[in-house]
């Protein structure tokens, strides 16, 4: 039998030790406290994390679910006003390529819109000019997601070497923190629907009509008709269309 050598002891046992407390974790917000404490015990500043559908809407702003320990003027602008969709690491998370960018790479270039300057220029001005873009995907297909990890540091090639060294462990870290908080149990906290709610998503997103969902579960169609506003209205969803795409992670979890 050949001997396995790790490379990093030291990067191995912090995601080991990472990974263990993840699974324990009963709620979103633990795990969530979880992994941006690991970050910062590698000398990150501040993250955000947030998923969405594999198949974006309007923007990625009305369409993702997301967590943030940045600056909150900073989400603010990012979330609240949309600049995400102008963040070029945001629009290359949406891409096939998987691996980490650096939020130094000149490949960014090939995502930025007419507002992208004023967001990076944003960035200096929050003094987060340093970090790194990990794209995450999850085994359903359905989603896709990214986290953006901010480091401080006094030039560009102090920023570039803190990067290159964190990147290994916030990678392995993102993909266990993406991969915990998509399981059914966490899923329910992000879109905390009624079992009822959840069928009636199910149904729709099996093609059936108001109708048949009301035949399907012994109810009325004004009933269905309720549930499904209910369920848009929870999701911030714009139409029946979108509360499928964005609850489909979740409700998937459940039986018909």
């Amino acid at each position: 039998m050949k001997r396995i050598t790790f490379i990093d002891s030291e990067r191995t046992n912090r995601v080991l030790d990472f990974s263990e407390k993840l699974t324990n974790a009963a709620t979103v917000d633990l795990a969530w406290s979880l992994y941006s404490n690991a970050l910062a015990q590698l000398g990150a500043k501040s993250a955000v994390y947030g998923f969405f559908p594999k198949t974006v809407g309007r923007s990625i702003a009305s369409e993702v679910v997301a967590m943030s320990s940045h600056p909150e003027e900073f989400n603010t602008l990012y979330l609240d006003q949309g600049y995400i969709d102008h963040d070029p690491f945001a629009q290359y998370a949406l891409t096939e390529d998987q691996r980490p960018i650096s939020w130094q790479d000149p490949r960014a270039g090939k995502y930025r819109t007419e507002k992208s300057e004023f967001f990076q220029n944003s960035l200096r001005d929050f003094g987060m000019d340093y970090g790194v873009t990990i794209p995450v995907r999850d085994a359903s297909n359905w989603k896709l997601g990214g986290t953006g990890v901010c480091f401080e540091a006094s030039n560009d090639k102090e920023g570039d070497e803190i990067v290159a060294r964190a990147t290994p462990f916030v990678e392995s870290a993102a993909m266990l923190f993406h991969s915990r908080v998509q399981e059914g149990d966490m899923m329910r906290q992000f879109f905390p629907l009624s079992v009822r709610e959840k069928e009636c998503l199910l149904w729709i997103a099996a093609g059936l009509t108001n109708k048949e969902i009301a035949f399907k579960l012994s109810l009325s169609d004004k009933t269905v008709e309720l549930h499904i506003k209910n369920a848009a209205k929870r999701l911030n969803a714009r139409n029946r269309a979108h509360a499928v795409s964005r609850a489909l992670g979740s409700v998937a979890q459940i039986g018909v």
